[in-house]
């Protein structure tokens, strides 16, 4: 019985591989039946043993990555030839090759049409439009998807079991009813007293004889500048109040109860980057935040620590930063975002062309579980270990905001267990890193 002639066959150098995996996954959800060493398993359609023979009767058309690397390496410089081959015997376009360099091609290819891939999203589409001229068969039309996916994960890494996911996203539990407007006699200058807002009083400043607030000014404030109440309103009636979008208004306000809420936290705030992170007196004497995670157990992150890194001594110190949304639930909502703030040995900056790279290798080992417990270790410290934090002198005045996190439940949930097996046995990349932890960065007490 003869072979179908029915799949193709992804030829190309391993230093292409990125690309490879990427057009291999695209082409089966297009419902190709692909043959690429990476995935040698899929759906029962197994990686044959003999190549030669899966490339001259089983293969209905190889795509070749032109590159410098495959241009002299043995392995894709052998699959080539055979193609070439075939094509002189057949008449017919069975290799596609895909040019995705500026290399230079050798006098057997500089006669073969080929495809310019420098532009992934313009290649494909001359690719598919070169498979459709040349009438090539679909067979994994219906699981194409499902086995593209497969690729990333094996089988059976999804249970039909529920799952808790847990954001990084905090409702604003409160939000003051009425908004009050105060006039100074002295004038209240934007540019010297804008650090007022994120500091000592929330207020929207509207010019030097207009402010916006939920509450009266802290009494060193009043008497510094004569602050007396104009009117008050209820904001949700109006969609504007003086001349300003109510919700841009609001959102500033409640931007700024966080911040000022940070006044008794010990934290310091780095406003080149604007984000809060922890000094040495904001943790204990061991550099660790000790809080109650989301499973009820005791535990700890250490805050501040030293990492080596390309033979250079740098210093981390946990920090994090704020969003406000209102795009999230129909109430206003509040984001964390886990940052590290990066010094030298003496606490002296960084360049700033350097912190991003440095930031990488220390947090290139983090994996989900780890961003958490630094998110719920953050979140503990600044609501001291309660469920929500308030700014705000008097109930209807203040603006509470919660510490547990928005979450919700998945219907299915991730094998975890079979993951460790198959990165124990070689199955998986490591999600290890040569960047080792700090002894005792995090753990149970």
């Amino acid at each position: 019985m003869t072979a179908k002639r029915e799949h193709i066959f992804i030829s190309y150098a391993w230093e292409d591989a990125a690309l490879a995996e990427w057009l291999s996954r695209k082409l089966m959800i297009e419902g190709y039946a692909v043959w690429i060493d990476r995935f040698k398993l899929l759906g029962g359609d197994i990686w044959p043993d003999d190549i030669d023979d899966a490339i001259k009767n089983r293969s209905f058309r190889m795509v070749h990555l032109l590159s410098k690397h495959s241009l002299s390496k043995p392995n894709p410089k052998k699959e080539r030839q055979i193609a070439l081959k075939i094509c002189a015997e057949r008449n017919e376009k069975f290799l596609i090759p895909l040019k995705i360099d500026n290399s230079e091609l050798d006098w057997q290819l500089t006669d073969i049409q080929y495809i310019r891939f420098e532009k992934w999203a313009d290649g494909f589409y001359e690719l598919l439009k070169s498979l459709e001229e040349g009438g090539c068969p679909k067979p994994w039309q219906e699981n194409g998807k499902s086995l593209a996916i497969r690729t990333y994960t094996p089988n059976q890494i999804l249970l039909d079991e529920p799952e808790q996911l847990i954001t990084n996203c905090y409702q604003v539990i409160k939000v003051p009813s009425k908004i009050y407007t105060f006039v100074p006699k002295k004038p209240f200058r934007r540019k010297s007293t804008g650090w007022i807002s994120f500091k000592e009083w929330p207020n929207y400043w509207i010019d030097e004889l207009q402010v916006l607030a939920f509450e009266p000014p802290p009494d060193k404030l009043k008497k510094e500048f004569g602050f007396s109440e104009s009117q008050s309103c209820y904001w949700k009636i109006h969609w504007s109040i003086n001349g300003v979008p109510t919700k841009n208004i609001i959102k500033f306000l409640i931007r700024s109860s966080f911040s000022c809420s940070m006044k008794n936290t010990n934290l310091e705030w780095y406003q080149k980057k604007y984000y809060w992170y922890f000094p040495k007196n904001a943790v204990d004497a061991e550099s660790k935040i000790k809080y109650t995670n989301h499973k009820g157990k005791r535990t700890f992150i250490k805050a501040i620590g030293n990492r080596q890194i390309r033979n250079k001594n740098y210093k981390y110190f946990l920090a994090f930063s704020m969003r406000l949304r209102d795009d999230i639930t129909d109430h206003f909502t509040f984001q964390i975002k886990t940052e590290l703030h990066l010094t030298d040995i003496k606490n002296n900056p960084i360049d700033r062309n350097r912190i991003q790279g440095i930031r990488k290798a220390i947090t290139r080992s983090y994996f989900n579980h780890e961003w958490l417990s630094r998110q719920e270790a953050i979140m503990s410290h600044i609501s001291n270990k309660e469920d929500q934090f308030t700014w705000g002198s008097k109930t209807d005045e203040e603006v509470i905001f919660s510490a547990k996190p928005i979450s919700f439940e998945s219907p299915k949930s991730i094998n975890e267990k079979l993951l460790d097996y198959l990165e124990l046995n070689n199955k998986l990349p490591s999600r290890s890193t040569a960047t080792t932890l700090d002894d005792n960065e995090q753990g149970e007490e």
